[in-house]
Parts: C-alpha cells; sequence; structure tokens
C-alpha cells in the first residue's frame, strides 16, 4: 500500500483532488498486469467521492489512463480503462495481494469514524493507516513525505489531523519540529498484512 501510495504521489499531478487520488488507488491496485481495469459504478458510489462524476476524467486528462468505451450490452455499468503507466504494472506485490489492499482501502475510507467525511480526510486517514507495523497503533513520517503522499501542505495537513482526532479515527499526533516528523497513535486499526503495506 505504501509503494503505491508513495507511486501516485509521483505519477499524478501534484493538484490532483484528494478524490482522484482514492480512484487512482483504486485503478492501480485493481488492474490487471496489462493495465486493464473496470471500475463498476457501485464501487465508485461506495467510495462516496462527491457529487462530480469526472475524477477518472482527471485521470485521463493527466494522461495516466485511456477511458475505454463500455460495451453497450453490457450488464455492468461503470468505466473501463487501461492505465497507461507501465511502472504501475509492475508494482510488487501480486495482483491478489493488490486487490486485499484495494479492499482494505475500501474498508477504511468507509469506517464509522470516515464514512461522512470528505474525500481529504479519507485520503489522510488511509495514509496515516498504511503505516504502522503490523500490530502497531504508532508511527511517524517526515511532514515532507505525509505532505506528498496525501497531496496537503503541512497547514492543511494539520487542519485534517485535528478532523481526524476529533472523529476519533486518531487517539493523538504531534508534530516534531527538531525532526520534521509527524507522529500519531491510531484509535483502532484493522491490521494490513505485511505484504498488503
Amino acid at each position: 500500500m505504501r509503494e503505491m501510495l508513495s507511486y501516485l504521489a509521483v505519477a499524478l499531478p501534484a493538484g490532483a483532488s484528494a478524490a482522484t487520488r482514492l480512484l487512482a488507488l483504486q485503478c492501480a491496485l485493481r488492474s490487471t498486469c496489462s493495465g486493464e481495469v473496470r471500475i463498476p459504478t457501485g464501487l465508485v458510489r461506495g467510495m462516496r467521492l462527491g457529487p462530480d462524476a469526472t475524477w477518472h476524467q482527471a485521470l485521463e486528462s493527466a494522461g495516466w489512463l485511456r477511458l475505454q468505451a463500455v460495451r453497450p450490452d453490457s450488464r455492468q455499468r461503470g468505466f473501463a480503462a487501461r492505465l497507461l503507466d507501465p511502472t504501475v504494472r509492475t508494482q510488487a506485490p501480486g495482483r491478489h495481494s493488490r486487490a486485499r489492499a484495494a479492499d482494505w482501502a475500501l474498508r477504511v475510507c468507509a469506517g464509522r469514524q470516515l464514512r461522512l467525511l470528505g474525500a481529504t480526510p479519507r485520503l489522510v486517514a488511509l495514509v496515516l493507516g498504511a503505516h504502522p507495523a503490523a500490530g502497531s497503533a504508532h508511527a511517524a513520517v517526515d511532514q515532507d513525505v505525509l505532505g506528498r503522499l496525501s497531496g496537503l501542505a503541512l497547514p492543511q495537513l494539520s487542519q485534517v489531523l485535528d478532523l481526524l482526532v476529533d472523529t476519533r479515527f486518531l487517539q493523538s499526533w504531534t508534530f516534531e519540529a527538531a525532526s520534521g516528523d509527524v507522529r500519531w497513535t491510531l484509535s483502532s486499526t484493522e491490521p494490513l498484512a505485511d505484504d498488503e503495506r
């Protein structure tokens, strides 16, 4: 998960919205080795990305994927695409572990503390949830790395972290100026297996 979040932080435009990043994450984790991905409408609806339905078009405009026509006789609704960056298709671990990580990401974002929040706090929560070692609720990462992975500057990041404490996704967080690290403690965590991290 961390590898894929790092990849997306580099591959997507700096101004990509949190909703676009969350959709890109699902596309990358659910793609085949040839870069084909089909995202059903129900999955997008379940992600609660907001009223705008053009996130996949933002990814196409950025040159990250190319939308493909869905057969009119297909019973599945949604969109199909081909990921254009060959790097995403070579990400470890294999497809089975990536599919489990995609499912974990959906469960985290749909958790009771997050489901009513916007895409930005849910993306930050996902980034935070992917960092603690297995069996631990504590983690730390450099503020610049956290900002890059979430697409936020430190002032915005501070506000979102406070919101995540208010909603009880986080027990606490601190910024250590000397090291530049942001440290946090998750309130509770659904374990992310080592091969999904």
